[in-house]
């Protein structure tokens, strides 16, 4: 490989600490040695910025526009959370874009910070287990990660353990101090649909504990036994759904929860389901991208049919579950019919969703930690609704392609986009132009349930110095449609214009790599309008994204 130069005038921002994102093109004076080693020009990029320190490849994705090297900065061997780099790099061995959130710390800092943890990771998940007073079942195998976080006082070497047990109930992330053994912080890490207080009383409790090893070796057990059971022949099945809502099909704002059977008849629809699973002579609702399963309270087992056809209607859960699986499965089938496909695939693997979870309240969430969805039936239940399954399988997709998707304005780019993807798919169907298409939740919500959201809160604006986390009250509307809105416009005035509405979900999608820790608006807006630059050089696309990122003063 040749002497790789980077020109100055690339930046779109500059590059210094917590600076983030930077838009590279030829125009902008980019001058470098193509190389088919793309992960040596991207460690040469990392040395042409001068980021010197102990940087680890932690993963490479690849995407319509090239690949992309995700780095994570090491000291003393452990992690530093937050201090991650991005380099994108096209076909042609050429960097096109950049993600800098590296964090450069002093000969002092570096001193200071503790090398060596007192507490040892089993140490960290019996304090963590212990401070949560668990007293229920694990839904997933504990975990605890190593790594030094940033804080006012320095960096501090803590673990992060996941404990996610049925009671308390949660997804618990309990922050341990790797040298005193202190508990830092305690925080739910599921991301529900509406906002949600989680209940922290974990000392209120006076009842019996369980054991962590009891529970993980149950646990490992039923694992064990499932996947002895699993080796499936997919064959093709049917199922009644509503496609998208009945209050759509129909085009009623009179429907509601307690409407009677006979008025929903004509808004079901009959399908295919081109691939579930066979165990005996029993068909399942498990297939390539999608597993009906039973994590959460209350205990619902998956449907099964001896015929392959669920004709179940809404009041009985196996309508549910056909929903569900219907409507994520569709989704995935059609995120690869835009070229996400082989290297460039995301969640394709079977999602395990719980159809009726939560304990039953009026919600529905995702858990990053393990892929898992999971939907209550709390008024309208969530999934007869496919604008609720599909804004949760949203932020499945965020987290695959985005490794590090958190801090900055991801909660309410999270909700946003699942917004915007739930709203991107009921525009595309029988009367989805023509009744609320700025709705979402257009079933589950705008009733007496909760009052939904909206993709047309043209009146808001974005200011860059505040965080914008997820269902925040921001003037004019909450945080979550400040991103809905520009997307969902630009989608509804490009193919009004005649663009292909497919090209528009591609733009939308691809934006998401390339992105590091700690993402705002402006950095995912910006990039979004590259996207559509460089997918679609000669369209109008990335024009009007940009008209309506700059009708709320997210870009400039």
């Amino acid at each position: 490989m040749g002497l790789i130069n980077f020109a100055k005038k690339e930046r779109l921002m500059s590059w210094k600490r917590n600076s983030v994102i930077a838009l590279l093109s030829s125009t902008l004076g980019l001058s470098v040695y193509a190389s088919n080693n793309h992960e040596q020009v991207a460690r040469a990029f990392l040395q042409q910025k001068n980021i010197n320190g102990d940087m680890r490849l932690s993963t490479v994705k690849t995407s319509l526009l090239g690949e992309h090297y995700y780095f994570d900065q090491y000291l003393n061997g452990v992690k530093v959370e937050d201090s991650d780099v991005v380099v994108s790099i096209d076909e042609q061995g050429q960097v096109f874009k950049s993600w800098n959130k590296f964090a450069s710390f002093s000969t002092n800092e570096k001193a200071a910070a503790p090398g060596l943890e007192l507490v040892s990771m089993e140490g960290a998940l019996d304090l963590a287990w212990n401070h949560l007073k668990v007293h229920g079942d694990l839904v997933d195998m504990p975990t605890a990660k190593k790594m030094y976080i940033q804080t006012q006082d320095g960096l501090k070497l803590v673990y992060k353990t996941e404990l996610n047990v049925t009671a308390p109930y949660g997804y618990w992330q309990v922050v341990v101090d790797a040298v005193t053994g202190n508990i830092i912080s305690t925080e739910n890490t599921s991301i529900p649909r509406q906002a949600k207080v989680w209940e922290k009383n974990f000392s209120e409790f006076k009842g019996n504990t369980v054991s962590r090893i009891e529970k993980q070796n149950q646990l490992r057990s039923e694992k064990m036994m499932k996947e002895l059971n699993e080796n499936p022949t997919y064959v093709t099945a049917e199922a009644t759904v509503f496609d998208p809502n009945p209050v759509v099909t129909l085009m009623s704002t009179t429907l509601n929860d307690n409407t009677r059977g006979a008025e929903f008849e004509e808004a079901y629809v009959k399908i295919d389901l081109p691939e579930v699973s066979m165990s005996g002579k029993n068909y399942l609702l498990s297939g390539p991208f999608i597993k009906i399963a039973d994590f959460e309270s209350p205990r619902t087992a998956p449907s099964q049919t001896n015929n392959g056809v669920w004709d179940a209607q809404r009041g009985d859960n196996k309508f549910n579950d056909a929903m569900t699986f219907y409507h994520i499965d569709q989704s995935q089938r059609y995120i690869q019919s835009l070229g996400f496909t082989g290297a460039k695939a995301f969640l394709n693997f079977p999602v395990e969703v719980d159809s009726d979870g939560l304990s039953g309240q009026d919600n529905s969430h995702f858990i990053p930690g393990s892929n898992r969805l999971a939907f209550g039936h709390g008024c309208v239940d969530d999934n007869e609704d496919s604008d609720v399954i599909l804004h949760e399988y949203g932020h499945a997709i965020q987290h695959n392609i985005t490794p590090n998707w958190r801090g900055g304005d991801t909660g309410a780019m999270g909700e946003g986009f699942g917004d915007y993807w739930a709203a991107s798919y009921s525009l595309g169907k029988t009367n989805g132009r023509d009744f609320h298409p700025d709705w979402v939740f257009k079933w589950d919500g705008h009733n007496k349930c909760w009052d939904g959201r909206v993709l047309s809160r043209l009146n808001m604006r974005y200011d860059h110095s505040r965080t914008y986390s997820a269902h925040s009250s921001v003037s004019g509307g909450v945080s979550d449609e400040l991103w809905s809105t520009p997307l969902f416009q630009a989608l509804f005035e490009l193919t009004e214009k005649g663009v292909a509405h497919s090209e528009v979900d591609q733009i939308v999608l691809e934006a998401h790599y390339g992105v590091g820790s700690g993402a705002k608006m402006r950095d995912l807006a910006l990039a979004t309008v590259q996207a559509a630059k460089r997918l679609y050089p000669n369209g109008i696309h990335a024009q009007v994204f940009e008209e309506k990122f700059k009708h709320h003063g997210i870009i400039q």
